[in-house]
Order: C-alpha cells, then structure tokens, then sequence
C-alpha cells in the first residue's frame, strides 16, 4: 500500500454538485464522472488505490472507491466528498471464473479497512517478499491483507513479475550502494505523471536485502 496525499477537491466537481445537489451516487455521469475518475487516476500516479497495480485510464478497468462507503443509511455527508474518493482496479470483476475478489471488490459496502492509503504511515505495516508475498507487520496491516485479499495468488504473481521485470531493467545486482539509494528515491517519484506499478514492494526489497 501506498500513501496518496489528496489534493483539493477539482473545481469542477465542487461546481457541479453545487449545480445539481446530488444525493445518489448515480446522479453522477458522464463527463463529470469520466473526469472525476481521471482526476483520481492522476492524483494516484495510475496505480491502484490498494493493492498499487498499474491502473489504465479506462472506465470498465476501473472503480471509484469511497472509503466510507455510499450508503445513504451510514454516510451519505461522505457520498460526494472528495477526501472519502480512491481509485481502485476493477478488483477481479474481469477476470475469468473462477475468481478471487481483492481490493475495492472485496471490500464491498463495509467500512474502511484498517489501515487505509490517506494514512501517512501505511507503509509500515506492511512487508514484501521477493517471490510476490506481503505480510502484515502489525495487526492492523494482517487484518488488511484479509480484508482487501492483497495476497491473493494473482497479486503474487504481479508483484512477482513486478520485481523481477524492475531488477532486470535497472541491473540492480551491479549497482552500487549509493545507485541503489537514488532507484530507492527514483521508486517515490512519478515518471510522466505514473508511479511504476508495486512499487512500494520494489522499494521495500531494495531496503531490506540490498542497503
């Protein structure tokens, strides 16, 4: 998981709900929607707002994640706030039966997981493994895991091949210490406006075995 700093609320949205006043989820459509969700995409660095998989700008692959969830019995002051809005990945919805939920699929109509991204120290409760793994360090960052499905054998895989294509690319078994500690603040940085894809996994490997 990755720490996202919301920015303001786009004026766009603050003019539109002014204009409509909205009070269901589906009084937003399109071109607000598609923008909003872009917005997101943009403020995220196209990576999934839980697990961090590379998200692509497209409607159907993608899902507006309230972190408070929309019911209009629990939390309908939250429904069109900016601050409760993620982007999340499609969560297992396109994949081929039999499938595995994860992320905001999994998650559902329930409250927030227990340790969220808009926390400044979710990262560290969270630990990778080469071979795609995650655990919990914390019992907070154990009960995520189950609660969003992040170790699923499909995010192994992807975290997997995340690692390794990175290590392949960067040679970074002929870097230096001091060059593995610039990739280590290069993995923190957006390259033309994209995080790379699990990339908190690559940095905590680096940490852990390589500095």
């Amino acid at each position: 998981m990755k720490y996202i700093d919301k920015n303001a609320s786009p004026d766009f949205f603050e003019e539109w709900k002014k204009t409509i006043n909205p009070s269901k989820w589906n009084e937003l459509r399109s071109p607000e929607k598609d923008q909003l969700r872009r917005t997101l995409l943009e403020e995220q660095g196209y990576i999934c707002c839980y697990c961090n998989q590379g998200i692509a700008d497209h409607p159907l692959y993608t899902k507006i994640e309230h972190l408070y969830p929309k019911d209009e019995d629990k939390y309908p002051e939250q429904m069109f706030d900016y601050g409760n809005l993620l982007l999340a990945c499609s969560g297992g919805e396109k994949d081929a039966k039999p499938r595995t939920l994860h992320c905001d699929s999994k998650k559902g109509n329930n409250e927030p997981p227990s340790v969220v991204p808009l926390q400044t120290d979710c990262e560290k409760h969270f630990q990778y493994f080469s071979n795609g793994e995650m655990e919990g360090i914390s019992e907070d960052g154990k009960t995520t895991i189950d609660e969003l499905g992040l170790n699923i054998k499909k995010l192994k895989i992807l975290r997997e091949k995340a690692i390794n294509e990175y290590f392949e690319i960067y040679e970074i078994d002929d870097l230096k210490e001091n060059e593995i500690q610039e990739s280590i603040l290069d993995l923190n940085q957006k390259v033309e406006g994209k995080y790379i894809p699990f990339c908190k996994a690559i940095k905590f490997i680096l940490n852990q075995y390589y500095t």
